[in-house]
């Protein structure tokens, strides 16, 4: 049997081949779009990367700001001017006697002072019969004030009157046909493309001298856009800056900043990071003195002292001290390490590690501090109390937001006999004390200061609690430099929330002292310096005498104390401490360190170090 051939055999091979040809062509296209698709890809990526670095360039800038202009949250006064449309129209900072136009030699006069430090787009005078309704572009890079001077013989033109207000404002000129100019202004935002039009443009008449351009920065927290340059130079893209400055009672700015390229303004990526200048309460103690902690000594946090620390209790935080070694005063022999313990073995001492030497911490730049304070104090939204005549002031805090304010016009006192009667000194404790009239009303419930800040220029006995609040208390005198204002807590002094939302500052001047009268167990929670003297409690000597040799009876017994618990941290310029070696004074010492401190202090309190960044992430 034969098989039939087929009839068409070369239609059948072009068929196929056309069928192939397609099959190529399909998976040719296949891959160029693949390629393509791959390479668009790339690119974006590429992009993202680059708008990611601008992105971090900005907040590296910001960062460089704050080191150099630490309470400056508005990015200088810098202005970006770019995309100027017209040549010969020039940038530059005027004063008194300069030329505004860059093509003639009228010079100004007399400037309002809104405009002083202002930058200056110079015009030229040649132009002042421009009638065109899109003369001027510029565009800006953050929020500004832009002013015209304005030919004072003429009408304003429409794009001018309709737009911009006039300021009441006048530049005196040598242009004496001109003068004065009128000025005109409005506010652009960052990134505004700023259009102006023709000195003579629709409305306009009876000008014959070309208009000025100022512009001022507005004071704002951004955004503010900088250009950013690659290696050649060449401006490809810009970040867009906005500031959220520290509250009250904190150190922390909060930086945003968006990257973009110029090419691709849609895609944009952005980074959000805190930065926190450390304030002095950073540490649990920190002191500008040798410092001893006894067996009966507990600590969380860090210590630091400019000298030496003999501790031998337990320290959960770092100890550092700013030397290498010195003479223990409460040890004979040979030169110690400058963190030493005399237990045996020191492992179970500094759980927290030990480092020698660092950087010491500066005592004497707190008296600037005390400076600004007062100030802040004598303003409205402060607390000032002038010097007592008196013992000085004590004042309760109350969770209601208000504090009774007294007068302390006696100490009380503890007088032993031994032979003949004697009295122990500086008790620091209240005997008698009244109200007075403050600001016209009576010194109980006053509220709280709006800022924070209360000052006194005399010694502060200080109790009670708070709930929601941030204050700084001081006692100082003048001068401030050389005052002795002390500090006294003898009762609890305590914060209702612990998480941050409620802070107390004291800051004495000379002393930080708890007083022969003070509770059994003492708790204070504040940030405590004492800038000239030490924090601590007299030393009261035990002369183990009979309850009836005492007066008021039995008073001796407040020689001996059981529990002090401080809840913040200390810094004190001379030795500190509450107990002494013969068992007299607070047997249990603890001291809890507040870590909401480092960056939380409270209002106006001292700062050490530069700003650190405490977080970055991207949005």
């Amino acid at each position: 049997m034969k098989i039939p051939r087929l009839q068409n055999q070369s239609g059948v091979e072009l068929i196929m081949l056309i069928v192939m040809s397609g099959v190529l062509l399909s998976i040719f296209t296949a891959g160029f779009l693949l390629i393509n698709a791959e390479k668009r890809l790339t690119i974006r990526s590429a992009d993202r990367e680059r708008v990611h670095a601008i992105a971090e360039a900005g907040i590296n800038y910001y960062r460089w700001h704050l080191a150099h202009s630490p309470e400056d949250y508005t990015d200088g006064d810098d202005i970006l001017l770019d995309d100027i449309s017209r040549a010969g129209y020039t940038e530059a900072y005027l004063d008194l006697g300069s030329q505004y136009y860059s093509d003639a030699t009228s010079t100004l006069l007399s400037i309002p002072a809104s405009l002083d430090q202002a930058l200056w787009l110079r015009t030229k005078q040649a132009d002042a019969a421009d009638t065109s309704d899109s003369f001027l572009s510029f565009w800006v890079n953050r929020p500004v004030i832009v002013s015209i001077g304005y030919d004072n013989r003429g009408t304003a033109p429409t794009w001018l009157s309709g737009s911009f207000t006039d300021s009441g404002q006048q530049i005196q000129v040598s242009d004496a046909g001109a003068s004065p100019l009128r000025v005109w202004q409005k506010q652009f935002s960052a990134g505004s493309s700023v259009l102006l039009g023709g000195n003579l443009a629709s409305g306009a008449s009876g000008a014959l001298s070309m208009y000025t351009i100022t512009l001022t920065p507005v004071d704002s927290s951004g955004p503010f856009i900088h250009p950013y340059t690659d290696f050649d130079g060449n401006v490809i893209g810009r970040y867009s800056i906005t500031v959220t400055p520290p509250s009250l009672g904190s150190t922390i700015t909060t930086v945003s900043s968006t990257g973009y390229l110029l090419s691709s303004e849609k895609s944009t990526r952005t980074i959000i990071a805190r930065f926190g200048i450390p304030s002095l309460s950073e540490y649990a103690v920190v002191a500008n003195d040798v410092m001893r902690f006894g067996e009966g000594t507990e600590t969380f946090g860090k210590i630091h002292s400019n000298y030496g620390i003999r501790f031998d209790g337990l320290a959960h935080g770092l100890i550092t001290s700013a030397c290498s070694t010195y003479d223990d005063p409460d040890h004979s022999g040979p030169q110690e390490d400058c963190v030493h313990t005399h237990q045996p073995n020191p492992n179970t001492v500094f759980e927290g590690g030990r480092e020698f030497p660092v950087a010491p911490v500066d005592f004497n730049g707190i008296t600037g501090d005390l400076a600004t304070l007062k100030t802040a104090a004598q303003e409205p939204s402060g607390v000032y109390l002038s010097p007592s005549g008196v013992q000085g002031y004590h004042i309760t805090l109350k969770t209601n937001g208000t504090m009774d304010m007294r007068r302390v016009t006696s100490q009380a006192s503890c007088l032993y006999r031994s032979g003949s009667w004697h009295a122990y000194p500086d008790v620091f404790s209240i005997g008698n004390q009244s109200n007075f009239t403050y600001e016209g009303g009576s010194s109980l419930n006053v509220p709280f200061p709006a800022n924070g800040i209360i000052f006194a220029e005399d010694n502060i006995w200080i109790d009670g609690s708070i709930d929601n609040a941030k204050l700084t208390i001081v006692a100082a005198e003048e001068p401030l430099a050389s005052g002795n204002a002390n500090i006294i807590v003898n009762n609890d002094l305590h914060y209702t929330n612990e998480d941050g939302t409620d802070t107390i500052g004291l800051i004495a001047q000379n002393d930080f002292h708890i007083g022969f009268y003070s509770e059994d167990n003492l708790e204070i929670d504040a940030a405590i310096i004492a800038q000239k003297g030490r924090v601590g409690r007299p030393y009261y000597a035990d002369y183990g005498l009979p309850n009836n040799r005492y007066s008021p009876n039995a008073c001796g017994d407040y020689v001996h104390r059981d529990t002090v618990t401080l809840d913040g941290s200390i810094a004190t310029n001379e030795r500190y401490g509450f107990a002494y070696t013969d068992d007299t004074g607070y047997q249990n010492r603890n001291l809890y360190f507040d870590d909401n401190l480092i960056f939380g202090p409270p209002p106006l309190f001292p700062t050490s170090g530069e700003y650190v960044m405490i977080s970055w992430e991207e949005q």
